[in-house]
């Protein structure tokens, strides 16, 4: 059979064709997550994950079908304004809310506080507190349960408390989170100036630090109370809210992503950055046991476990059911280590191997004192490859002491 000739340049072009797919491939991923919006997304996602905690024993949660309506944050809002209300506290409540408001504690000594306050067409005021010797008055709004605006809701209830004769103080507007403002269409020129004025946009909660009713409000309430059912409610609710908060922000979070990887190829982007960080515990796996194939003495072996835990395997002493394994698990976020005897579980191995520099961060997994744990970042690589060398020299060391 007669050997066709190779065709040596139609192979480098072919070579070089798809060195630039995969160059190009390579850029438009990191043009993705180096985006600002990506950059802004990530970190608003980071934050809210750090907040994320269980809501645990909460009276609140236990009338789950009562704080999803709409009047829930309503109710307990008005009767701690309350000076009348349930909690015996007087005006204590109110002054604090005044003291959030930066408003002078004299314009409200006489201060009513009435809720579901009915103005024309029918429409109601959440909360209204008046001064009728001061003749001063705060419009409250409650959107957290992220009920959407009426039709010129707010210059509606501005104009009428207004024609009453009152000046208003504070329109106090209270979304859930900082994300949700009031809706201005059609509004007439001059109440969007006067509104803008008195308008004081307060979220239930909010983590970047800017004013906010858990905060500003009602952790001063629980630090004032005498009440210890005030202060055990109070506690409770807040909790609730920064519950309620942090769900609703995660939702927030996801639609700013899914609208974004609808743009261009950031779908298929953002598919290949999943699929390729699923695939990388299995390659940093195979990273640690490639650079160990030939030098994992005094272990008897090295294999792989489900792909992505690294096991040095066989280390043994000269006592009962001394028995040692390394093994190395490897995940997106980096390494966990377990150095461990599945053989003895009455075993201390921090007092088998106390003199041990590789040893010296590691501490009992969940208080098993036969297996020590270490986390390392994926950023620490070298730190892991640091930690075995040492620790083959010194289970070697040992070995040969015996």
């Amino acid at each position: 059979m007669q050997n066709k000739e190779i065709n040596i340049e139609s192979i480098n072009q072919a070579l070089s064709d798809w060195n630039g797919i995969i160059e190009s491939y390579i850029t438009s991923v990191f043009k993705m997550i180096e985006s600002d919006i990506f950059i802004q997304i990530k970190t608003e996602y980071k934050l809210q994950k750090s907040d994320k905690s269980e809501l645990g024993f909460n009276v609140f949660k236990l009338i789950s079908d009562f704080y999803y309506r709409e009047n829930f944050h309503r109710d307990i809002i008005y009767d701690f304004l309350n000076p009348q209300g349930s909690h015996k506290e007087g005006n204590k409540y109110l002054m604090l809310f005044l003291d959030m408001l930066n408003i002078n504690y004299s314009f409200f000594q006489n201060a009513i506080v009435e809720k579901e306050y009915l103005i024309e067409n029918g429409r109601r005021i959440d909360t209204l507190i008046t001064d009728n010797t001061t003749m001063k008055a705060i419009i409250i709004e409650n959107k957290m349960n992220n009920a959407s605006d009426m039709d010129r809701q707010l210059p509606d209830y501005y104009n009428y408390v207004r024609n009453l004769g009152y000046e208003i103080m504070s329109i106090v507007y209270i979304p859930l989170s900082n994300n949700k403002v009031p809706d201005r269409t059609n509004w007439k020129e001059c109440e969007r100036i006067s509104i803008k004025e008195c308008l004081n946009i307060i979220p239930a909660f909010s983590n970047n630090k800017k004013r906010n009713l858990c905060n500003n409000w009602l952790k001063s309430c629980i630090n004032s109370s005498d009440n210890i059912d005030c202060i055990s409610g109070l506690r409770q609710y807040v909790k609730l809210i920064k519950y309620l908060n942090i769900n609703n922000m995660d939702n927030i979070i996801l639609e700013k992503f899914y609208k974004n990887i609808k743009i261009g190829e950031n779908l298929d982007t953002a598919i290949s950055i999943r699929n390729m960080l699923n695939e990388l515990p299995t390659f940093l796996a195979a990273r640690v046991q490639d650079r160990y194939m030939s030098n994992y003495s005094p272990f008897v072996k090295i294999w792989r476990y489900k792909d992505s835990d690294t096991v040095f395997e066989g280390f043994t002493l000269n006592g009962d059911n001394q028995y040692y394994k390394l093994d190395v698990w490897c995940n997106e976020n980096g390494y966990d280590l377990y150095f461990w005897n599945p053989q003895n579980d009455q075993e201390d191995i921090k007092s088998v191997f106390r003199n041990f520099e590789s040893l010296i961060d590691f501490y009992p997994k969940d208080n098993i004192l036969n297996k020590v744990y270490l986390h390392l970042s994926l950023y620490e690589e070298e730190k892991l490859y640091n930690i075995i060398d040492i620790l083959l020299k010194e289970l070697s060391t040992k070995k040969s002491e015996q």
